[in-house]
């Protein structure tokens, strides 16, 4: 069954980070290109000092500022000097007036980045820190995709420490849907989807409520043909002990139609048998 362990927990997603070094289109006229460029090949330690130094000759320019702080999380080796330098040139970011030449997506990022570094970039994690960032970053920049990353995060805050703790599973279920209802950004949702799921198996011992949200998941799909079919055999399971026969089956061929090789094949070939024979006589 797919858990926790499986999602991609977003804990520094490339793809955003490297949003902080997309050149602008007055790209032609940048007299200097080679720290996005380094960015751009994952070349994160070149990239930093570059950015540095043109930070020097530029200190107000929002973009250098955050794309040095983006390349300070990333490069090698993974320090905590480098960690509470970017956090503390993002909190400048995020403390200084907002500019009319600002860039909406810079200043979300420096939010999303601090949220990131409050959760799990620290040796010793601030979950409420954290918690408060997100829920800032949600705040002040709605319909932002990086602000559905953030409900993601706090979905997860919701489910462990001392807040799962506290909370029953179905306020936390309730805690999460309510969360979803929010999100727009299908990766997102599908996160949400699996959370919430996953809640439901392992604390509330509920197979009817967590496969619609299995099956929401699988429909947005992972883009990962080895996760997508864990999801598929997770939803044909589920479907068999909730008793949908029908959906059992058909998930069930569809895992063996998808994965020929996989070991599992053979039996989930002989489970759609199984969950087709339980089947009323005229919807086999």
């Amino acid at each position: 069954m797919i858990s926790p362990a499986h999602f991609p927990l977003l804990a520094f997603p490339l793809a955003l980070a490297l949003s902080a070094f997309a050149v602008p289109a007055a790209a032609a006229t940048e007299p200097d290109l080679a720290p996005w460029d380094a960015a751009r090949n994952y070349d994160f330690n070149r990239a930093a000092v570059r950015f540095q130094e043109l930070q020097t000759t530029a200190p107000d320019d929002l973009r250098l500022a955050v794309s040095h702080a983006a390349a300070l999380l990333a490069r090698q080796p993974r320090t905590q000097g480098n960690i509470q330098a970017a956090r503390a040139e993002l909190q400048k970011i995020l403390a200084a007036p907002a500019s009319a030449t600002d860039s909406r997506d810079h200043r979300a990022l420096a939010a999303y980045l601090v949220a990131r570094i409050e959760h799990d970039h620290l040796d010793a994690g601030t979950p409420e820190s954290a918690r408060a960032a997100y829920e800032a970053l949600r705040r002040e920049h709605p319909g932002h995709p990086l602000a559905d990353h953030a409900a993601v995060h706090l979905g997860f805050l919701l489910t462990e420490g001392a807040h799962r703790v506290a909370k029953p599973a179905a306020a936390q279920v309730a805690e999460l849907e309510e969360l979803l209802g929010t999100v727009v950004l299908p990766g997102a949702r599908r996160e949400l989807h699996l959370l919430i799921g996953h809640v439901a198996l392992r604390r509330l011992d509920d197979d009817a409520l967590a496969l619609p949200h299995y099956r929401a998941a699988l429909e947005v799909g992972a883009g990962l043909a080895g996760r997508d079919a864990d999801l598929t055999l997770s939803v044909a399971t589920l479907a068999s002990r909730t008793g949908d026969h029908a959906l059992a089956a058909a998930h069930y061929r569809a895992f063996a139609e998808a994965r020929p090789r996989d070991t599992r094949a053979h039996t989930a070939l002989r489970l759609a048998a199984e969950a087709t024979a339980r089947l009323p006589g005229e919807a086999r």
